[in-house]
């Protein structure tokens, strides 16, 4: 893990790195009120890492940061009121998945999204899913911008779980031949 925040709260992280790790970031179950402010986070299997919040993991915030070329971008699990606000991001060179919600809540405005050259046919842009938890996801989705030009057969969001998704303005570019559709199911999250 590159930076373990675990029942750590009211702390903020600004203008870092994080490189090469099997999770980037990690907030642990009791990580509340934390700012991320225009930090990089690459190179890793998982980039951030909501671990089974089960107390609280309230008002997490990310701003302005750079999320890219790893597996995962976020992967957050909730099992009660967790909430994660992803604002002015750029989440790009993703192999697998850009966001999975596994609960809890999410708000994500005014941020860019792109795959890797390489992504699997398994891509997502969102993926809404229940494998840990069965309670709700509550998704606020503003004014993003996403693209999976090199796309073909993947859905851009997939909800596989009890999701709430709010979805307003944005933009979203995808490949004409692409036979995959916008919204899809396909298997289940990490």
């Amino acid at each position: 893990t590159g930076a373990g925040l675990l029942g750590s709260n009211d702390y903020a992280m600004r203008d870092c790195e994080v490189f090469s790790f099997a999770s980037g970031i990690v907030m642990g179950n009791v990580a509340y009120h934390l700012l991320f402010d225009h930090c990089s986070v690459f190179l890793c299997s998982v980039a951030v890492e909501g671990q089974l919040f089960a107390n609280a993991g309230a008002r997490n915030v990310f701003h302005r940061c750079t999320i890219f070329n790893s597996d995962y971008g976020f992967v957050l699990k909730n099992s009660s009121s967790g909430s994660t606000d992803i604002t002015d991001c750029v989440i790009a060179g993703i192999g697998l998945v850009c966001i999975l919600i596994d609960g809890g809540h999410l708000c994500v405005t005014n941020c860019d999204f792109e795959p890797g050259s390489g992504h699997s046919a398994l891509y997502r842009t969102l993926w809404i899913t229940y494998d840990a938890f069965s309670s709700y996801s509550y998704v606020n989705w503003h004014g993003n911008q996403v693209s999976v030009k090199a796309a073909t057969t993947v859905p851009v969001y997939a909800i596989d779980g009890a999701g709430v998704l709010t979805m307003t303005g944005g933009y979203l570019f995808c490949n004409p031949a692409s036979s995959g559709g916008v919204f899809g199911s396909a298997g289940t999250g990490v």
